[in-house]
């Protein structure tokens, strides 16, 4: 028997209308998350004006971000994950009345502790709590559950920035961290009403415990493969996606598609959850395939299509991006054993963060040499080569099946 099957009894204890209740409590979460990182950067620019104060929060933010996951994969599994969720919303709380301090005071040395604190938080949340919906989810239900945490981001990315910019329109920026305070509360009473998942056990030893998340992916190939495919599609991919999209539909005259482009993306990862919550099954062998469809963005780019088209290819983003996602989410929940998945988790959000930054770094400068045409076409041929490569790892196509069907005694 897998060492993570002593937990499955555990995970079995809530049920479907809790879980649901409970992940629609975290779309506001995650909406106060769009608060804190969008509407924080408006509220600099609008008080400060300073290029200088922008760049001193984001690069506090992002650094701490890097560094907490790099801690929490050492750490992460050694508290109750529920509690754990309860102090990474405390931090959320705290950053937003650090940003209400802000606005009273325009003190600059605020913003260290504001990007500090909601770096932090916002980093740990994805780990921490797709840990937490592997302990306490059945695992007939994990699909469904990964679908509408993806998509319920997907939503609050969306509508949190598009928030945060009505209330800085209408001169009421002082609602926006007071809103984000008061979500970061809705999310603490739903954790503290719901089960605590896994508690690690008492003698867990310090020795062994901090580098088993590493030990783990490095003795899983298929593992390792798919986090390090991630990073470089989440750097050289999705970051280059990022920044070529609304330049190119400005030089095209068409910036105001942009906005519609990721309403229709967020449709297309809600199409996704709506096939897993309906029970449609979908083979864990079109996970890494289905990846490439990413690929309908660039070529659209690519080929100067009309910019009408970049409708169908974000709807195919979102749709492509959601299947994979909640594949591979539950693919690891019931693969890696419990006292080690939030570490396992830190150590994939930890790659596609410091990728994330570094793709954006590397297009910023190639579009300075290169046409928008050029650098998409680079960005497919790394997509198109990360996944045939990864693909050739044994293990990949199937998501460990045959990992856990070998280790699942009869």
């Amino acid at each position: 028997m897998r060492p993570s099957d002593a937990t499955d009894t555990a995970r079995q204890q809530y049920s479907k209308p809790k879980l649901r209740a409970l992940l629609s409590v975290q779309l506001f979460n995650m909406l106060g998350d769009g608060l804190l990182t969008v509407g924080l950067t408006l509220i600099v620019v609008n008080v400060s004006q300073s290029a200088t104060a922008l760049t001193l929060l984001l690069a506090c933010s992002t650094a701490a971000g890097i560094v907490a996951l790099l801690g929490s994969s050492i750490w992460l599994d050694a508290f109750n994950r529920r509690r754990t969720l309860i102090v990474i919303d405390v931090g959320r709380v705290i950053a937003a009345v650090l940003r209400v301090a802000y606005l009273v005071s325009e003190q600059t040395w605020l913003l260290v502790l504001i990007g500090i604190t909601a770096g932090i938080s916002v980093a740990l949340y994805r780990p921490a709590f797709s840990a937490y919906i592997g302990d306490i989810a059945a695992p007939d239900d994990r699909h469904a559950a990964n679908a509408l945490r993806s998509t319920a981001s997907k939503l609050s990315s969306i509508a949190g920035p598009a928030l945060a910019g009505v209330l800085a329109n209408v001169d009421a920026q002082m609602a926006i961290p007071i809103l984000a305070g008061l979500l970061a509360c809705v999310s603490i009473a739903g954790f503290t009403l719901g089960p605590p998942g896994m508690t690690p056990e008492r003698h867990w030893r310090m020795s062994g415990f901090s580098t088993a998340g590493f030990r783990f992916v490095w003795s899983h190939k298929w593992v390792m493969a798919i986090i390090a495919q991630g990073a470089i599609q989440i750097g050289f991919v999705s970051a280059p996606i990022t920044l070529i999209v609304p330049l190119w539909l400005s030089d095209q005259h068409a910036s105001g598609q942009y906005g519609y482009a990721m309403a229709i993306e967020a449709v297309g990862a809600l199409t996704a959850t709506l096939l897993f919550t309906r029970g449609v099954r979908i083979p864990a062998t079109l996970g890494m395939p289905v990846l490439v469809l990413q690929g309908a963005v660039l070529l659209v780019v690519i080929c100067g299509a009309p910019t009408i088209l970049i409708y169908p290819a974000y709807f195919v983003l979102g749709l492509a991006m959601g299947i994979f996602g909640t594949l591979w989410i539950s693919a690891l929940q019931a693969t890696v054993p419990a006292e080690l998945l939030g570490r396992v988790l830190s150590i994939d959000a930890l790659g596609n963060s410091a990728f994330s930054l570094v793709g954006i770094l590397i297009t910023g400068l190639a579009l300075g040499y290169l046409s928008f045409g050029e650098v998409s076409t680079a960005s497919l041929a790394v997509l198109i080569a990360s996944v045939v490569l990864a693909a050739l790892v044994p293990g990949v196509l199937t998501l460990g099946r045959q990992h856990r069907e070998h280790n699942i005694e009869p």
